[in-house]
């Protein structure tokens, strides 16, 4: 609606709703009636950004610069719980769990956190995603259904797919370029990413193989994401345009 960079956009769970973030500005986008509207979400000095949505609780995840998680009612923006992050780091991301008991989030420190938000508060930082000074910044990341596997995605050219309790990623995927936004589709069986080479990719879980061919935005993709029965892929770009693809494979 600003006609500039699209940060993050996500579905609802009933596809009828796409949130998306501009700078310190979050949209509900209403598909049906072609209508935006903007939602309180805070002081402009938490320099949102990411966020979340939980595809059927109204719960929505945001985080920023200020290393600050909160967790807000998505119909009414009313604040439910914060999360001050330390050591400080720059927030890129953040997802919610299939239950939205939990949230995971990842910025500039390299590592991928887990926030029991919900239920003891207790904060798990589980592994790191790249190494070096260059390759920690971790741009996106997502739980899987079922919460069993979490992919990141970062700086370093790759998306990342991890299993709870392994020591080293289980699978990597590889673009050209920083991978920006990563997901897994509602069955689990596909992950989606979208890369600053302007392509979106799917790739198989089980064997890490790309599926199909790569899907050109026409710019660079900044976020992606699977609608909650996987037939339809939406990304965003740093071109301020949104598209919506058929995700046959």
């Amino acid at each position: 609606p600003n006609g500039g960079e699209m940060y993050t956009a996500r579905f609802t769970g009933s596809a009828d709703t796409v949130f998306v973030h501009q700078l310190a500005d979050v949209w509900r986008w209403d598909r049906n009636n072609k209508t935006f509207s903007s939602m309180p979400v805070g002081s402009p000095a938490d320099s949102i950004r990411a966020l979340d949505v939980h595809a059927t609780r109204p719960l929505l995840a945001t985080v920023g610069a200020a290393s600050i998680v909160r967790i807000r009612n998505s119909e009414t923006g009313a604040p439910l719980r914060t999360l001050f992050y330390d050591p400080p780091a720059v927030l890129y991301t953040v997802a919610f769990s299939s239950d939205g008991s939990k949230v995971l989030f990842a910025g500039d420190d390299g590592l991928v956190n887990v926030w029991d938000w919900e239920g003891s508060g207790a904060l798990t930082s589980f592994r790191q995603h790249g190494a070096g000074a260059l390759n920690l910044v971790v741009w996106d990341c997502a739980f899987s259904p079922g919460d069993s596997l979490y992919v990141s995605g970062g700086v370093d050219a790759t998306a990342r797919l991890w299993k709870e309790g392994a020591a080293a990623a289980v699978q990597t995927y590889r673009h050209n370029s920083h991978v920006r936004s990563v997901g897994f589709s509602p069955d689990g069986h596909r992950i989606l990413s979208g890369s600053l080479d302007s392509t979106i990719r799917q790739w198989d879980t089980e064997y890490g193989e790309p599926i199909g061919d790569s899907l050109n935005h026409g710019g660079q993709v900044i976020c992606s994401d699977y609608s909650p029965t996987a037939d339809t892929i939406m990304s965003a770009g740093r071109d301020g345009t949104i598209i919506l693809w058929k995700s046959g494979v």
